[in-house]
């Protein structure tokens, strides 16, 4: 039985625009990969290259010449406490608030330089760099490097690129294998007579820097042990000792290959001389400490150090580049894919070219130990490269909806990690159940920001995920997964909502996820409440045990949507005039979430288009153009689902990488979010599936009801339909 709501005579609209096929056929995964290579003739310009933990950042040069970092999701750093203050000072939760939230987190006078080092600590550490240099180790001007030919081959993960130093052409090829480790190849006439070398140096740790991150100028404050020596291979301890506040040491294994000397120049830095036109280089790093793990998750190493056993059979970088290639194919080959290559409206190259470099981006960033930052492996941004717990829905929910539900299985876990954090913050400000933190890094505190106890939409997305993680595996080891998670943070939700005196539950204060200021009873916040207590009382009856009938109470009377004297919904009835800027969310809701009692379809669809037309798009963020193409989909304007997808404004821009420029940073909450749109619009949502059954594991399918029939022939596999 097709399963129907009032959304129905909307979605037999939508689903006249294209037919249904089955076939035996699949989808060239790898030709629709190659189209989209990442081809440049830029310096200066990064390119990750990484394996869900480890990344690093190529410049045009093929290592860090000009510019790049290397990131870990494990390797995270924290600066001395001020003069003064003990690790006691300093509140477990991130806030000294007590008792129930009235308005904005406050922060205690005379606490200023708390408040900087809870802002600044903990944060990623920039692990190395790696340049070439002159043979006296001086650094290149960019101008020293011409005619710059780059491609990143999407389905082997392999770097390459050639250019021209002092008349002579430098050839080079980098990968990343399977752990913290990064291999070169590097053929020159230039580094066999010794013009040209490779130069390996190591920052101070700090939230800062351009071009590279961290402060290569802060010798005293860090030192660089050496460990093990063989020939041509080092392994190297990194010590910050009292100018951290912890242990924050990590060790660095070089291996050059052949005959290739590695020489000391400086406190951090190391020369790296060729003795032929060809060198292979392996760095490998390891002992991330502490980062928040188990010892048995993550082996104490570095890769092919002088105490251990060379590869059986060819080098170390063909080692790693088999890594890289097997890797990657196996990455492309899983879960959904979507071809558009037969569309006729002309934008159909660069939305795809955007959802395949979106997978991979996300591949990198959004697969490791923790959630990514807003600018994922690619750069300490100006949260100091912590993750942020609203994020973290428009970083992995993609992954379930793409039949990639394993590469979330890491990530996820960070509700797991930090729930006796989050009772302990719930019971410190009153409440019950779990209230989950806000900017964090490893260690689950949150840092320090007015909105933290009273942005709301962070709060159910356990559940969401919940929902995604059974509909991929629908069985009791699922739902027992998750029912502390479910339970805890419906507890929380339903303490937070207060009944008034009109008998409806009320929300207060609460700041929406536009975060335009604090008021009471938003729209998108009522509906994901509303959803949360209903999906957990659902999980409770899958269990086969009642609901707590408080759920359902509060779920069945929260207050009514505000709506304006036009008749269209509004943020909040505090806010009668539209402030039309910053995250659409008052119509967000009804894509991202199915129907939900009190919503009105016709009322949301003029909604959806009055926020279209008049929105101000260059005061948005990555994620609203997704969102808002979510709910053009829902509501039956598939036109403008694809309209908002490519909206042109300078925050729906994706730049060469395919890196969504919609924030102060590299913001990757916009890729994650058009992967998820995308996946809807192809898959559905339940409201337009036959039976109960929302996988489709097999098969090229044609039908794709959040795409117009007219200009647009789309193709995929593999995808899931959304709740």
């Amino acid at each position: 039985m097709k399963r129907i709501r009032f959304f129905s005579g909307l979605l037999i609209a939508v689903a006249a625009a294209g037919s249904f096929l089955w076939g035996e056929e699949r989808l060239d995964r790898e030709a629709i990969a190659a189209r989209h290579s990442i081809c440049s003739d830029s310096a200066e310009m990064t390119v990750p290259l990484g394996n869900g933990e480890f990344c690093f950042n190529a410049d045009g040069t093929g290592l860090q010449t000009f510019a790049g970092s290397a990131f870990d999701h494990r390797a995270w750093f924290a600066v001395p406490l001020p003069a003064g203050r003990t690790a006691e000072d300093v509140p477990p939760a991130g806030t000294f608030q007590q008792g129930r939230s009235t308005g904005p987190d406050p922060f205690p006078p005379g606490k200023e330089d708390l408040f900087e080092w809870m802002t600044d600590s903990l944060h990623p550490m920039n692990l190395v760099r790696v340049r070439f240099v002159h043979a006296d180790g001086s650094g290149l001007a960019s101008g020293e490097v011409t005619g710059v030919n780059r491609k990143l081959d999407l389905w082997t993960g392999l770097h390459r690129t050639g250019w021209m130093w002092q008349g002579e052409p430098v050839a080079v090829e980098t990968a990343v294998g399977d752990d913290a480790s990064v291999a070169v190849r590097a053929v020159s006439p230039a580094l066999g007579s010794g013009a040209l070398a490779i130069a390996v140096d190591f920052p101070y740790p700090t939230s800062a820097g351009e071009k590279w991150a961290g402060d290569f100028d802060a010798g005293h404050l860090h030192r660089t042990e050496l460990a093990a020596a063989g020939e041509g291979n080092i392994t190297l301890v990194r010590r910050f000792g009292e100018h951290a506040c912890g242990n924050f040491d990590y060790s660095v294994n070089i291996a050059a290959a052949g005959d290739a000397s590695i020489e000391r120049i400086g406190p951090n830095t190391f020369l790296i001389l060729a003795d032929s036109d060809t060198l292979d280089l392996l760095l490998s790093f390891g002992n991330f400490a502490p980062a928040g793990r188990a010892a048995a998750d993550e082996p104490d190493w570095t890769r092919f150090g002088p105490e251990q056993e060379t590869p059986v059979s060819g080098s170390y970088y063909e080692t790693v580049q088999a890594e890289s290639a097997v890797r990657w194919r196996s990455y492309w080959q899983s879960g959904g894919a979507i071809d558009l290559s037969e569309s006729t409206d002309p934008r159909w190259f660069e939305l795809e070219r955007r959802i395949v470099l979106s997978q991979y981006h996300m591949k990198i960033a959004a697969s490791g130990s923790y959630p990514p930052s807003e600018a994922g492996l690619l750069a300490v941004d100006q949260w100091r490269g912590r993750f942020h717990m609203e994020m973290v829905w428009w970083h992995l929910a993609h992954w379930y909806l793409w039949g990639r539900e394993s590469e979330a299985a890491k990530p996820i876990c960070v509700y797991q990690r930090f729930k006796a954090q989050a009772r302990d913050l719930a019971s410190q400000l009153g409440m019950k159940g779990y209230q989950w933190q806000k900017c964090l890094g490893p260690e689950g505190r949150t840092a320090p920001w007015a909105g933290n106890q009273v942005l709301l939409w962070k709060e159910p997305h356990p559940i969401f995920f919940a929902e995604l993680d059974y509909r991929a595996r629908p069985q009791r080891e699922t739902l027992e997964k998750w029912r502390d998670l479910v339970e805890g943070t419906a507890d929380y939700i339903a303490d937070y909502a207060v009944k008034g005196d009109d008998g409806y539950f009320h929300l207060a204060p609460v700041m929406p996820p536009s975060e335009v200021g604090y008021a009471s009873d938003t729209s998108f916040d009522l509906l994901y409440w509303q959803l949360g207590l209903r999906w957990a009382a659902r999980w409770e009856e899958r269990l086969g045990f009642d609901p707590d009938p408080v759920w359902l109470e509060i779920a069945g009377s929260m207050a009514p949507l505000p709506v304006g004297d036009d008749g269209l919904y509004l943020r909040s009835a505090e806010w009668p005039v539209r402030k039309a800027w910053e995250h659409p969310d008052l119509i967000g809701a009804f894509g991202m979430m199915p129907p939900l009692a009190g919503e009105d379809a016709e009322t949301a669809r003029k909604t959806l288009r009055l926020v279209y037309d008049t929105w101000d798009w260059s005061r948005c963020w990555g994620w609203d153009f997704p969102l808002m193409a979510m709910a053009a989909a829902r509501l039956g304007e598939p036109r403008l689902a694809v309209d908002s997808l490519l909206l042109d404004t300078g925050r729906n821009r994706y730049d060469e990488r395919g890196v969504c420029l919609g924030g102060p940073c590299p913001y990757l909450p916009g890729n994650g979010g058009l992967l998820y749109a995308a996946a809807m619009m192809c898959a559905g949502w339940d409201e337009t599936i036959e039976g109960e059954d929302k996988n489709a594991e097999t098969g090229v399918q044609t039908t794709a009801p959040g795409f117009p029939g007219n200009g647009w022939k789309v193709r995929w596999e593999g995808l899931r339909a959304a709740p």
